[in-house]
């Protein structure tokens, strides 16, 4: 009650308590409990459902999701599968239905609903004001520091070519206004290949495309050697942010990260999730391998890894339609199976979350410091 009410003062008029039902047997007590905590608290109550999946047939599919994360097969999964399948959408006249008795939680998610206006279009980088010579602006800062590089590169005299791309390249990140962005890479490579520090690292991907990053020693393709095409870095066609991945060594990635929170604070610097999607091979894989005690054969044995194996070896294409609907008994549990993989590439369903150290620079230092609670920021990343 206490963290409620601590809730509440912190973002009053913006802060409602949801209850969904369980349908575990105890949805009167349920409903009723939470609606005097409401209450009590001084908040509305919302009425939700918990939603997983969109209808009750995806119910298999949300099985399988959770024996892969549990890296178990499904067979083995036991209470940390649903009891039933009414975690999907419902209709109005369901929810009204299941509600019955809290009209006013009804009425409070519709009015939810009307206060959500958010667009990813909304969404700006806001880029670390970095420290420039002289206190020059940013632009400036990123030329001197590019024709530095450029001759440092190129100390026989800049190729014409170059020339050309700099400044080409210049003038579109003066249009874009990212100076800021390649200013706080740099200060990072910088940092890592300092004499008293020496951490290898290399910036790779569509960043090779860009002359100024060669410049800057971010990446080590000379494109004075190629044909480089920069507008798959960086278009004027595209509004979308510049995006450098920095690969650093692996054994002394931390000592990079911990001058990252000396530098810009740790109410401004933090590690992020990177959201990582099936594709079809794998989506086969962990599918049938979750099914794999759930399948059976003629005999009444699970079907062995050996035969998992030779199914996904021959399922990356239209034939293996026939090859599962061939494959007796066991072929129709697979059948399912694979069915509920290509499901679950449709529906691009999370897989697992991970720390990604490559795409970090670009995204984790915010121009707002992190309010007090919002985050626990740790001392180490280890």
């Amino acid at each position: 009650m206490a963290f409620l009410r601590q809730l509440k003062d912190r973002f009053d008029g913006n802060l409602w308590l949801a209850v969904a039902p369980d349908y575990h047997g105890n949805d009167r007590f349920r409903l009723e409990q939470a609606a005097t905590l409401a209450a009590a608290a001084g908040l509305p109550l919302m009425a939700t459902n918990d939603v997983l999946y969109h209808t009750p047939a995806r119910r298999p599919l949300q099985d399988v999701v959770t024996a892969i994360r549990l890296n178990v097969p499904v067979a083995e999964a036991g209470f940390a599968l649903a009891a039933n399948a009414e975690r999907h959408l419902k209709p109005a006249a369901e929810m009204a239905r299941l509600f019955r008795g809290y009209p006013e939680a009804l009425e409070q998610t519709r009015r939810f609903s009307e206060t959500l206006g958010f667009s990813l279009n909304e969404l700006k980088h806001n880029y670390p004001d970095e420290t420039t010579e002289e206190g020059v602006d940013p632009q400036t800062e990123l030329e001197r520091l590019t024709w530095r590089g450029a001759r440092s590169r190129y100390p026989e005299g800049i190729p014409e070519k170059v020339d050309r791309l700099i400044r080409h390249e210049l003038e579109i990140i003066g249009q874009k206004n990212y100076a800021r962005y390649f200013l706080t890479v740099h200060d990072i490579i910088r940092y890592a290949r300092s004499e008293d520090v020496d951490v290898l690292c290399q910036g790779r991907g569509s960043a090779a495309n860009s002359v100024i990053c060669y410049c800057l020693n971010i990446t080590e393709v000379n494109p004075g050697l190629m044909d480089v095409l920069f507008e798959r870095f960086i278009s004027t066609e595209r509004d979308e942010p510049p995006d450098i991945d920095v690969d650093f060594e692996h054994s002394r990635r931390e000592e990079v990260m911990q001058y990252v929170y000396e530098r810009y604070g740790r109410d401004r610097a933090a590690i992020v999730a990177t959201v990582i999607h099936y594709r079809p091979r794998s989506a086969y894989r962990f599918t049938l391998e979750a099914s794999v005690y759930i399948a059976a054969d003629a005999t009444g044995q699970g079907i062995g890894r050996a035969l998992l194996l030779t199914l996904i070896a021959r399922c990356e294409g239209g034939p293996w339609r026939q090859l599962i609907a061939n494959d007796g008994d066991s072929g129709n549990v697979a059948s399912l199976a694979l069915h509920s993989a290509c499901g679950f590439v449709q529906a691009g369903v999370l897989r697992s979350v991970g720390f990604k150290f490559g795409r970090w620079v670009d995204t984790v230092l915010m121009q707002r410091p992190l309010n007090a609670g919002d985050a626990t920021l740790p001392e180490s990343s280890r």
